[in-house]
């Protein structure tokens, strides 16, 4: 589960604690992801937290080989990372709106392509 830090991708990884998942969290914020994988493992739960890029083809390769050796396969990819600035298009400069896309479109096709290259 990407982006599992904050917001809706804890809140998700939480309610997929409750129903027996396994679960690993990525996301690039790794104490906040620390923060909810401990949580969620005093609940009970099996949940790994690691440090993720979602824009970085070597993250994910690293991510898909611990998800294989440590549960043999991955059942659900939960893309949940993003990436906003809110500004005026005009006033947006040109890196800010590469991450956008980085982190909102390529980092999906990054993730399918990892996943689906076995």
């Amino acid at each position: 589960m990407t982006g599992a830090a904050w917001g809706i991708g804890a809140a998700t990884a939480r309610r997929f604690a409750q129903e027996g998942a396994s679960i690993i969290l990525a996301d690039i914020d790794e104490p906040a992801g620390a923060r909810v994988a401990a949580e969620l493992r005093e609940g009970g739960s099996e949940v790994q937290s690691v440090q993720c890029d979602v824009s970085s083809a070597a993250d994910w390769a690293k991510l898909a080989a611990l998800v294989r050796a440590r549960h043999g396969r991955l059942d659900v990819l939960h893309n949940n990372a993003f990436a906003l600035e809110l500004s005026p298009a005009h006033l947006l400069d040109e890196r800010s709106w590469e991450q956008q896309l980085a982190v909102n479109l390529s980092s999906v096709y990054l993730s399918v392509r990892t996943f689906l290259a076995d």
